[in-house]
C-alpha cells in the first residue's frame, strides 16, 4: 500500500505477508521517506525523533527539501521483483506520474478512493487483526507511532475509516496499511469477517466493556452526533484498547480526556 504525501511531507509504503506460524496473521513491513533538509526542523517543531528514526534506519531521508519520488520508484522496483508483490494499492492523490511509472515497471496499481466505501471493510479488517494480536509490524517505531495518532471516523451507517483530518498527527502508515487491506481483502474473500467488540472504557482502575444497554444511557452516547470516533491505544506493538468516542469534537467527550491521558500513560 502506498500513501504518497505532499513532495514536503512523509511519504509510506507498507507491505503485507502472510505470516507463516500464525494462520489468519500477517507480517507488516514499512518504510517511510522523508526531505533529509526537513528532518531536523521537524524533530525540533514536532516534537517526533525523526532524525533518530533517520539514523535507526527506520525512515529514507532523501536529499532536498522534496521528497524525490524517482528514489521511491526504484526501490518499489527492487521489493516488487524480490517479494513478487501481487498489487500495489494507493491514494490517487499525489500519485499519478508514479503510479503510471510504476506500471510501466510491469506493477498492477489499483488506486484506492478514500471514502467509506473503499475503506470500511478494510478498516474493520485491520481493527479485528490488532485485537487478535495477528498484525506483527516488528515493533516499527514510526509505524506504532502514527498508530497512536490515529481517529477512527464512523459515518451514520456504521462505515469506518481513519481520518486525517481528526487525527492529531501523522498517520500515512496506517492509511498505507488500509489501503493494502482493501485489496487483500478481495483476495481473500475475508473482507466481512469483522467481529464487534464493544464499547471499552479506561479509567484509572483498568479496562472494562460497557454492554449495549447502559451504553445506550450513558450522556456521551447522543445519537444527534453526526459520527463515532474510535482511539486505537496502542503501546509497544500491543493493542491496550479501543475507545469510542461520539461526536465531531474529541476534547468535548469525557471519555475522551480519559483515553487521551491513558495513552500518554501507557
Amino acid at each position: 500500500g502506498l500513501d504518497l504525501s505532499t513532495t514536503t511531507d512523509i511519504t509510506a509504503r507498507v507491505e503485507l505477508f502472510a505470516c507463516p506460524d500464525t494462520p489468519g496473521a500477517i507480517d507488516v513491513v514499512a518504510h517511510f521517506w522523508v526531505p533529509e533538509e526537513s528532518i531536523e526542523k521537524r524533530s525540533r517543531s514536532d516534537r517526533v525523533p525523526y532524525n533518530v528514526w533517520a539514523d535507526q534506519g527506520w525512515i529514507t531521508p532523501t536529499e532536498g527539501n522534496v521528497v524525490d519520488y524517482d528514489i521511491l520508484r526504484e526501490d518499489t522496483k527492487a521489493q516488487s521483483a524480490l517479494y513478487q508483490f501481487a498489487e500495489i494499492a494507493y491514494v490517487p492523490r499525489n500519485a499519478t506520474q508514479l503510479a503510471t511509472q510504476l506500471t510501466s515497471d510491469g506493477a498492477i496499481m489499483v488506486p484506492i478512493r478514500q471514502g467509506f466505501g473503499s475503506l470500511s471493510e478494510p478498516t474493520k479488517a485491520l481493527e479485528k487483526l490488532l485485537l487478535a494480536r495477528k498484525f506483527h509490524h516488528g515493533g516499527n517505531p514510526p509505524l506504532r507511532w502514527m498508530f497512536s495518532n490515529v481517529v477512527i471516523q464512523m459515518d451514520a451507517a456504521g462505515n469506518i475509516k481513519p481520518s486525517k483530518d481528526k487525527s492529531r498527527e501523522k498517520i500515512d502508515g496506517v492509511v498505507a496499511t488500509v489501503n493494502a487491506l482493501a485489496r487483500q481483502t478481495v483476495h481473500t474473500d475475508n473482507a466481512s469477517g469483522y467481529e464487534s467488540h464493544g464499547l471499552m472504557v479506561l479509567d484509572e482502575d483498568g479496562a472494562y466493556y460497557l454492554d449495549e444497554e447502559t451504553d445506550a444511557e450513558s450522556p456521551t452516547d447522543d445519537p444527534s452526533h453526526p459520527f463515532l470516533c474510535r482511539l486505537w491505544l496502542i503501546h509497544r506493538g500491543l493493542v491496550r484498547g479501543i475507545c469510542m468516542v461520539r461526536g465531531g469534537a474529541i476534547r468535548g467527550c469525557a471519555y475522551a480526556s480519559c483515553n487521551l491521558w491513558l495513552l500518554q500513560r501507557f
